[in-house]
């Protein structure tokens, strides 16, 4: 069977250009777009353009005042320049509400153990009540009373502070004696005295062997006199001291004294000999008969740096004259305590 090849078709066509041929294109009217082909012909057709869209510009009540129960309405403009109303029915206000004026105690005393009614008064005047039951009172704190140095024959009360000897002690029984505080069953040991320093080039160490007298009878060495004497010799001095490279030390006395008559002032000397005086310090004592622990400080300067030398504790008048006396010593009966002499770098 022989085969019968057909005709080709005619060529198709595309656009070539879409254009608004007439209108303006604003809301409301009609315009008229043209199709152009490829090959050279058209066709038309026609679009009626919508209306702009608007949106709101401003909410406002424009009638009313917002009372309870009142009518108020509101406008609403739009971007148009056109407006539209609603109205709004205002609702009753709420009940007022209190608050509280006063609370006070209206029954009671505030007694530990008792039970106390308080009333709490409102705004509106009306009132409520609560109770509260007082707990104990607390135990009373406990105090302790500083006393100073130790004073041999004084009465002291319990948690009475003393120091003595460089130590702290806590009076454990009401009571006086005549024996310096040791720890035990009337005295309690607070603060120890501190170790001596190791000698330095800082300053402040430990110069010679510290003097701690306090033989068992008990010794008074009296001065009348405006010209220095050693207190006890052969006893309180220190030995052995290698000047620091200051030419300075200081020297720490300490024991009981007192004065006789009121006058010159009476106190102690740093001798460098058993009549040469080389610093002092003078106090002036109220008349007594009873001894009172004085401690004290002496600077003695221009000593040669690097000399071995030997300080005296030393006592005299400056001015008028009484009677002055230095007191340590004892073991029963009478008792001072020990004098304590030291000697520091400086």
């Amino acid at each position: 069977m022989a085969l019968v090849e057909g005709l080709a078709g005619a060529p198709g066509r595309g656009i070539t250009s879409l254009a608004r041929t007439s209108g303006t294109g604003a809301p409301g009217t009609t315009d008229t777009y043209t199709v152009t082909y490829n090959d050279a012909t058209t066709s038309t057709f026609t679009v009626t353009n919508g209306t702009d869209g608007r949106s709101i510009t401003n909410v406002a009540r424009t009638s009313g005042d917002g009372s309870a129960g009142s009518l108020d309405t509101y406008t609403i403009t739009y971007s148009t320049g056109s407006p539209s109303t609603f109205q709004v029915r205002n609702g009753a206000n709420g009940a007022a509400g209190r608050g509280i004026t006063s609370i006070a105690r209206t029954a009671g005393s505030g007694a530990a153990g008792t039970t106390d009614t308080y009333t709490v008064t409102f705004t509106d005047a009306t009132t409520t009540t609560f109770t509260v039951t007082n707990g104990a009172n607390g135990a009373d704190g406990r105090g302790f009373t500083p006393r100073g140095a130790w004073v041999s024959g004084t009465t002291y009360a319990v948690d009475d502070i003393v120091t003595s000897a460089g130590s702290t002690y806590r009076r454990k029984t009401a009571g006086a004696g005549t024996t310096a505080p040791v720890d035990g069953a009337t005295w309690e040991l607070w603060a120890a005295k501190g170790a001596d320093a190791a000698a330095g080039s800082g300053g402040g160490a430990l110069l010679g062997s510290a003097v701690n007298y306090n033989p068992s009878s008990a010794s008074v060495s009296s001065s009348n006199s405006t010209t220095a004497s050693a207190v006890d010799s052969a006893n309180l001095l220190v030995s052995g001291i290698v000047v620091p490279s200051t030419g300075r030390v200081r020297v720490h006395l300490g024991a009981q004294a007192n004065a006789s008559a009121a006058g010159g002032a009476y106190g102690w000397s740093i001798m460098s000999s058993t009549s040469t005086e080389i610093a002092n310090t003078l106090r002036v004592l109220a008349p007594s008969t009873t001894y009172t622990r004085y401690d004290a400080d002496i600077i003695v300067t221009g000593l040669t740096a690097g000399a071995t030398i030997t300080l005296y504790w030393g006592h005299r008048f400056a001015g008028s004259v009484a009677t002055g006396r230095t007191a340590y010593g004892g073991n029963t009966g009478t008792y001072y305590g020990p004098a304590t002499m030291e000697v520091y770098a400086a």
